[in-house]
């Protein structure tokens, strides 16, 4: 049986059809943990958020993020599901293994199942970019928000959040922990990161003005190559924050 919050969340989301489906089997999913009790990693809160975004804006999540983020930025590369055109541009991720073909990779969808499931347009994942556009947005960051942002939110986003006992997460974004920290051997405390299963990470240290952009396909062409990558991935950010300095 539901638990009175997710009657309530069920309450707001009567939807039909596979998109009705699909939300309620997100709004089930039953917690591992009591709120605030402990970090666990997941994906079913970002895709609520998503969920919930597109019912207060009342437009699909990747339109949403085109008008009130994309064209704003000029971060014209930057969408969800690519076109087939636009596949070449996309690193390949996974081999896709089928009874029907030889092994090909996921090249321009989406690598993270749950995103593909719902249908390519997700809360927490499927959302694909250049190191150009991703530099705008960096710099936005950088520049306290540069009037898209208003600082106090920004600054509210990018420090620990604390909501549990030692724990780096911050709103949406994580905070360096030492040592091994993914940002490397000189990235400062108040830097914030985003990192992607496929290898991906996005570092900004608004102490040393510094963004570093990594796009990658650490899991190509299985996961179990991503073993030795984290080593490597330290190691590209400490010398490339090193030459910047």
């Amino acid at each position: 049986a539901p638990t009175p919050i997710t009657a309530v969340f069920l309450d707001c989301f009567v939807l039909t059809g596979k998109e009705g489906i699909l939300t309620q089997k997100v709004i089930m999913t039953p917690l591992e943990r009591k709120p605030q009790e402990a970090t666990q990693y997941s994906d079913i809160g970002m895709m609520l958020l998503g969920i919930i975004l597109e019912r207060i804006a009342d437009r699909p999540l990747n339109q949403l993020f085109k008008e009130e983020v994309a064209i704003p930025l000029g971060m014209t590369e930057t969408c969800f599901k690519p076109t087939p055109e636009q596949y070449k541009r996309c690193v390949p991720t996974e081999l896709h293994i089928s009874d029907q073909q030889p092994p090909v990779p996921w090249q321009g969808i989406v690598h993270d199942e749950n995103a593909r499931w719902l249908g390519g347009v997700a809360g927490h994942a499927g959302l694909f970019s250049t190191a150009g556009d991703l530099t705008k947005f960096a710099e936005m960051m950088l520049h306290h928000g540069n009037g898209f942002i208003q600082e106090d939110i920004l600054s509210l986003f990018t420090r620990r959040a604390n909501l549990t006992p030692d724990s780096s997460r911050c709103l949406g974004w994580d905070s360096p922990t030492q040592p091994g920290s993914s940002g490397g051997r000189l990235i400062g405390p108040n830097a914030f990161v985003h990192t992607g299963f496929t290898g991906t990470s996005f570092w900004i240290d608004p102490d040393t003005g510094i963004a570093v952009i990594l796009l990658t396909n650490a899991v190509h062409p299985f996961r179990e190559n991503k073993k030795n990558y984290f080593p490597w991935r330290n190691d590209v950010h400490t010398l490339t924050t090193q030459l910047l300095l």
